[in-house]
């Protein structure tokens, strides 16, 4: 799923060398900006090897910080964005 998300930055945007930790920076900044936003209660434990709730982890996980970001859009918080340089 990273090498996609990698590739398609390559491919769609002006900057087709951008590197595998430009891209991870911009997804770690984006959910570090929206950390007041997360809602970590809804996130619930892993459980045993193969559960249904280890499995579902990671897209819990996922959704949990997509509405934080949407959240902290909403807002409006620009916080060292490149709409102010």
């Amino acid at each position: 799923m990273f090498d996609e998300l990698i590739r398609d930055v390559q491919t769609y945007s002006a900057e087709p060398h951008a590197t595998a930790s430009e891209v991870f920076h911009a997804l770690v900044t984006a959910i570090h900006r929206a950390r007041t936003e997360l809602d970590l209660q809804r996130v619930p434990r892993r459980g045993k090897w193969g559960s249904v709730t280890a499995r579902s982890f990671p897209e819990v996980l996922a959704e949990v910080f997509a509405e934080a970001i949407a959240s902290n859009v909403q807002k409006g918080s620009k916080s060292s964005s490149v709409r102010d340089i």
